[in-house]
């Protein structure tokens, strides 16, 4: 997604992770964000990663984006008080939204004014742009074209497909045939991947562990891993015979009961309890309201955010 004149002269073996993230607090819920560091020409640039888990395009993102750069920018000039000058940071956004990305990416196209008073105020209208990496326009083959390592292939394939999907567990286990290396990954990214197909996904528990079964040892163990951490962190709350009854029932109406379920599990792991009220709420919720529900569930800092 860089421009082709920049990439090559990034040092990408330096490439660091910082622990920052800059979202607001009450779109935590919809938006991820990583911030990366790299050396480019004898100097430090940022790589400002936004993933949007919104199914329609905010059209203030242009703003939004913005707003997140300054606040790289302010921590920088905290962490660097005599600096004066300013680092570059290119900023992305990944969209996997249910059509495709029709917002604009930029600031001046967002101001609310005639063209010509535009254009007359020239450089005092922000052109800010964010680069837009949108998935929904994006097939396999275009993403296997990008030489992905199958841990980030794979991520967008699942980012791309995976919400409320009921056969989204046969689907990986497909993808498991199509990338090199994938039983291969590390038990975290397997842990990762499973979880979250569990979580946005609409396949049967039962499904899902088929699934894992098919795909070998090393995925088989991610799954168990994963549903031991759930079940006995469930024990822990004395639910076991809720959840039992969630995964063996195969109508739809069984299938919500356990994705009900499987949401009260996540919401334990997370955020060590669920009150009987927050409870009594999901168990009552439509099979749509629990799929946004999930959506959320990685992002948010407390329960609320998750079910308002």
């Amino acid at each position: 997604m860089l421009p082709k004149d920049v990439a090559p002269h990034i040092d990408w073996e330096a490439l660091t992770q910082l622990p920052d993230s800059f979202v607001d607090h009450d779109l935590s819920w919809r938006h991820s964000d990583l911030l990366f560091r790299a050396p480019l020409a004898g100097q430090n640039v940022f790589i400002y990663l936004l993933v949007e888990h919104q199914s329609s395009a905010d059209r203030l993102m242009p703003f939004r984006m913005l707003r997140y750069v300054t606040r790289v920018w302010d921590k920088y000039l905290i962490e660097h008080p005599s600096a004066k000058a300013l680092p570059v940071v290119f900023p992305l956004v990944v969209y996997h939204g249910a059509r495709g990305w029709t917002a604009p990416t930029t600031v001046r196209e967002l101001i609310d004014a005639p063209l010509e008073v535009i254009d007359a105020l020239g450089d005092h209208v922000p052109g800010f742009r964010f680069a837009l990496d949108d998935l929904t326009r994006t097939d396999l083959h275009a993403l296997r074209e990008r030489a992905l390592s199958p841990a980030v292939l794979v991520t967008f394939v699942l980012l791309q497909t995976a919400l409320g999907n009921p056969r989204i567990a046969q689907e990986f286990t497909r993808l498991a045939t199509q990338v090199p290396g994938l039983g291969d990954l590390s038990v975290e990214d397997m842990l990762a991947f499973l979880t979250y197909i569990r979580a946005v996904g609409d396949s049967a528990p039962d499904a899902l562990q088929h699934a894992a079964e098919q795909l070998g040892p090393a995925i088989q163990e991610a799954y168990m891993t994963t549903q031991e951490q759930l079940i006995n962190r469930g024990r822990a709350q004395g639910r076991t015979e809720g959840r039992a009854e969630g995964r063996t029932e195969g109508r739809a109406e069984g299938r919500a009961e356990g994705r009900a379920e499987s949401l009260v599990e996540l919401l334990t792991v997370k955020f060590g309890t669920v009150n009987p009220e927050q409870h009594a709420r999901i168990r009552e919720a439509s099979s749509s309201t629990l799929t946004t529900w999930m959506s959320r569930i990685f992002d948010a800092d407390t329960i609320e955010n998750v079910l308002n």
